[in-house]
């Protein structure tokens, strides 16, 4: 199709190289848990698609407004279900990447991940670190964790981010 002939943006480039940068060494085909944040639901869907063309055996899920979607190991497909659920196989280490909207920026804990992508950042701050908090929480397995935030350069993104940053 003309979607898959088309070439991933940079932003979504950067996103693959950190995912694949947390192939786990220890879990062939495995890797270490991330969550995902973006503001909208068609960037959701079109990371999804990215990720699983990188990867189509990624044990990926997605927790948004409209609910929850995790692929099935067995057949690869990409199956409909509950966000808590979704909250339920990460947990369980069932999920190694989660793309979410802000329907996951509060009162979710995912403190299983150790690394944490903002894809696009908010104007709110205060959205930004309820987005950490999901991750940055009592009972975190990781003794560090990691936040990554993408933004083009050059752009109003990347005032909002720098007014962010000071």
């Amino acid at each position: 199709s003309l979607y898959d002939a088309s070439p991933p943006s940079s932003k979504t480039q950067a996103l693959l190289y950190y995912v694949d940068q947390q192939r786990d060494p220890a879990r062939p085909g495995r890797y270490n848990q991330v969550v995902v944040f973006t503001q909208f639901w068609d960037t959701l869907e079109d990371l999804v698609r990215r990720l699983r063309q990188a990867d189509p055996k990624l044990l990926l899920g997605t927790y948004s407004g409209r609910g929850g979607q995790y692929v099935d190991p067995g057949t690869g497909k990409l199956v409909g279900t509950e966000r808590d659920e979704i909250k339920q196989r990460f947990l369980r280490g069932q999920i190694d990447i989660l793309v979410c909207t802000d329907a996951a920026a509060e009162g979710l804990n995912l403190q299983t991940a150790g690394f944490l992508v903002n894809f696009d950042l908010p104007w709110n701050p205060a959205k930004v670190e309820q987005r950490i908090g999901r991750i940055d929480r009592i009972g975190q397995r990781h003794e560090d964790i990691y936040v990554q935030n993408l933004c083009y350069l050059g752009s109003v993104e990347e005032i909002v981010y720098d007014r962010l940053l000071t």
